[in-house]
């Protein structure tokens, strides 16, 4: 089978204006699929976005993804899996933010009764912290003024 045949590619320009002001976004997207893989790629504006699914055997998948952010010069990748057992699947992913979440579905009383359990956990945001160069420099000593008798 061609090579072009598994390759899709699309685009799209947005043009919106309202009160003599004007917007436009470009986006642009590229999927390569395959037997064993699915590769993926999306460029916005100000984003990138990267994602890898593969069937590792019957019942186990695995999928990847990386977004980035260029305004805020931030990135985040995660990383997911999904179990298929004999009478439940589990799925879970974390992700480089601290973020985990799992769930586990099992057949009750066939395909019309589901039980779902699902958890996630985020962290904290924390502060950010003092530099060390201005956490060792010392406060400015304040000074009063002089005052005389009056």
């Amino acid at each position: 089978m061609c090579c072009v045949a598994r390759a899709l590619t699309g685009g799209e320009f947005l043009y919106q204006g309202q009160g003599g002001h004007v917007n436009t976004a470009i986006s642009l997207a590229a999927r390569y699929r395959c037997p064993d893989f699915v590769a993926c790629a999306s460029l916005a504006m100000h984003q990138i976005g990267l994602s890898y699914y593969a069937p590792i055997d019957a019942k186990t998948k695995v999928a990847t993804e990386l977004d980035i952010n260029l305004v805020q010069g931030d990135a985040t990748a995660t990383f997911g899996y999904a179990v298929q057992m004999r009478t439940a699947s589990v799925k879970a992913q974390f992700d480089t933010k601290g973020q985990v979440a799992c769930g586990i579905e099992q057949e009750l009383l066939g395909p019309a009764f589901v039980l779902m359990l699902n958890g996630a956990l985020a962290p904290a945001p924390r502060p950010l912290p003092t530099p060390p160069l201005l956490a060792a420099c010392p406060q400015p000593a304040i000074i009063e003024p002089a005052v005389g008798p009056r």
